[in-house]
C-alpha cells in the first residue's frame, strides 16, 4: 500500500500496527520516478480519526486514484472522534452543564423576547420547551429567529443595562436554588467527566477549595451575555448550539484544550517542518517525502487532496514548499470540506493559487443549510445539533465563531461576512469553478459534481470520488 503513516507531530515512530520508515518512503518515491504518467496523487484525510480508519481511508482512495496516477495517502496520528464524542457527551450529562445551559437559555430567551408560541403570552421559554431542546434536539427555527429579531433591536446602552439585569437576576435565581448549585459544583469537581476552571470553586486562604456562589453566577452571566453579544453581533450558531460553546468556552475551556484540535495542528505542520539533526526514526515524516520528490529528475506533477482538518496539512505543505522548498510543479490543490482557518488559507493555497504556483483549486463542501442539520453525534442532535466544522468554529479555536473554509455561512456575503477579507474570498473562490457547494445538480459538468451531505461523508461520497478522480487524470 502506498501509504505513509507517521506518529504524532508528524514524525516516524511505530504508534500500533501499521509503521512507515525512511526506507518505506524511498521505495515510494522510487516507484514514482518509474511511473510513465509522472502523475502524482498526494491525498491526507481528515482530523479526529484513529489509526485504523485513516488506514481504511487511505486503502479506499488509492483503489480509486489508480489508474488516473500514483495514488499516496498519509495516514496521521489525529486522535479519535470518540474523545469528542465521549467528552461532550459526558459533560453535557452533568448537573453543572444543564445548570448553566438551563439558565442561559431561560434568561437569554427572555432578555431577547424568545416565545414557545404556545398561546401563554409570557416572553422567554418554558421549562418544558428548554427540557425538548436539551433532551430532545427540539430547538425550533423559529426560536433562534426570534432571539436574532431581538437581538436587533438592542442598543449598546441596553446591552449595559442588560448586563446589569442579568446580575441581579440569575444571583436571586442561583440563591434560591443554592443546595443545587452548589452540589452541582462539587460534583464536577469531585469526579466530573469534564474538570470546570479552577476559579469556579476558588480557593480559600486555609487552602482548601470552596464553594463560592458569587463565582457561580459571574460564570453563569458571563455564559448567557455572552451568548447575547453573539446574536447582536450575528456571529450566533443558532440559540442552542451557541449556549453550548459558550458554556463549553467558559466553563471547560482548560480541558477542551486536551480534546485533541491542537494537536491536530500541531502535528499538520509538525511533518513538513525541518528535521533539525532528528534521528533517522524521528524525522518529519512529510519533509522527508517532500525532499525524496525534490530529487527525482523529471520531477512528478502533483495533485493534492485533503478532508477536513487534511487541508490544514496542505496549507502547511504549501507553506513548507514557498520556503524552503524544493521546488515541485503543483497541478491541483482540491479540499473536500476544509477545516483550515481563513487567515491560513489566505497565507498558503491562496497566495500559492495567485501566484501561479498552483494551477488550479477546487473546494467541494455543503451549503450552509445541510451544514447546520449535520448534527454532530448520528442519533443524537439534542448534544450538538451542528456539523463538526461549527464545532471547530465555535469551540476548538480561540475566538467564537472563527472564520473557517469549508463553511458556507462565511461566503454567502451577508453581514457581517460581507467585506474585506470575505469579500476577496468569495472573488477568488468565484473564479475558474473552483467552489462545489453541496448537493449538486446532476447536469452538473465533470469534476464538479458531489453529493455529500455530512461532514465525514466526502471521501465517501460516489459523486465527488468521481471528481477527484477525474481532477487527478489531468
Amino acid at each position: 500500500m502506498h501509504c505513509i503513516n507517521l506518529a504524532s507531530g508528524g514524525r516516524f515512530r511505530r504508534t500500533g500496527q501499521f509503521e512507515t520508515t525512511p526506507a518505506d518512503v524511498d521505495a515510494i518515491v522510487t516507484a514514482i520516478g518509474m511511473t510513465p504518467s509522472r502523475n502524482l496523487v498526494v491525498h491526507f484525510h481528515g482530523g479526529l480519526v484513529n489509526e485504523a480508519h485513516g488506514l481504511a481511508v487511505a486503502r479506499s482512495m488509492q483503489t480509486l486514484y489508480e489508474g488516473a496516477a500514483y495514488p499516496v495517502t498519509f495516514a496521521w496520528e489525529t486522535g479519535a472522534f470518540e474523545i469528542i464524542r465521549q467528552k461532550f457527551s459526558d459533560i453535557w450529562s452533568t448537573k453543572l452543564f444543564q445548570l448553566f445551559a438551563r439558565t442561559a437559555l431561560r434568561h437569554v430567551g427572555k432578555k431577547l423576547g424568545v416565545s414557545t408560541g404556545r398561546g401563554n403570552g409570557v416572553a422567554g421559554l418554558s421549562d418544558e420547551e428548554i427540557d425538548r431542546i436539551l433532551f430532545e434536539g427540539g430547538e425550533a427555527k423559529t426560536l433562534t429567529e426570534g432571539a436574532r429579531g431581538g437581538a436587533a433591536q438592542l442598543s449598546d446602552e441596553d446591552l449595559r443595562t442588560l448586563e446589569a439585569e442579568l446580575q441581579a437576576e440569575i444571583a436571586e435565581d442561583f440563591e434560591q436554588q443554592r443546595e443545587y448549585v452548589e452540589r452541582s459544583v462539587a460534583e464536577a469537581f469531585e469526579s466530573g467527566p469534564g474538570r470546570p476552571r479552577d476559579d469556579l470553586m476558588p480557593i480559600a486562604p486555609s487552602g482548601a477549595r470552596g464553594f463560592s456562589l458569587w463565582s457561580v453566577v459571574v460564570f453563569a452571566v458571563e455564559v448567557a451575555f455572552r451568548v447575547v453579544k453573539r446574536f447582536v453581533s450575528k456571529r450566533d450558531h443558532g440559540l442552542y448550539p451557541t449556549v453550548a460553546e459558550e458554556v463549553l468556552r467558559a466553563v471547560y475551556v482548560a480541558d477542551i484544550g486536551a480534546w485533541g484540535w491542537r494537536n491536530i495542528q500541531d502535528s499538520a505542520a509538525g511533518m513538513w517542518a525541518n528535521h533539525d539533526g532528528d534521528a533517522a526514526d524521528r524525522l518529519r515524516g512529510g519533509r522527508y517525502f517532500l525532499e525524496r520528490l525534490g530529487d527525482l529528475d523529471p520531477k512528478p506533477t502533483i495533485h493534492l487532496v485533503g478532508h477536513s482538518a487534511g487541508a490544514i496539512a496542505i496549507c502547511h505543505l504549501i507553506k513548507s514548499l514557498r520556503s524552503t522548498g524544493p521546488s515541485l510543479a503543483i497541478q491541483s490543490v482540491s479540499l473536500l470540506a476544509p477545516a483550515c482557518r481563513h487567515d491560513l488559507f489566505r497565507e498558503t493555497i491562496g497566495a500559492a493559487v495567485a501566484s501561479k504556483e498552483i494551477e488550479n483549486f477546487r473546494m467541494f463542501t455543503m451549503e450552509d443549510e445541510l451544514e447546520q442539520s449535520d448534527a454532530l453525534i448520528d442519533g443524537f442532535p439534542a448534544l450538538y445539533p451542528r456539523s463538526l466544522l461549527y464545532l471547530v468554529s465555535g469551540i476548538f479555536e480561540n475566538d467564537a465563531d472563527t472564520p473557517i473554509l469549508g463553511m458556507h455561512r462565511f461566503l454567502t456575503g451577508a453581514a457581517p461576512f460581507h467585506g474585506g477579507d470575505y469579500k476577496e474570498l468569495r472573488g477568488f473562490l468565484s473564479q475558474q469553478d473552483r467552489l462545489v457547494l453541496s448537493r449538486t445538480a446532476s447536469t452538473a459538468p465533470d469534476g464538479m459534481r458531489c453529493h455529500a451531505i455530512d461532514h465525514g461523508a466526502f471521501d465517501e461520497d460516489a459523486k465527488t470520488r468521481e471528481s477527484l478522480r477525474h481532477i487527478a487524470s489531468k
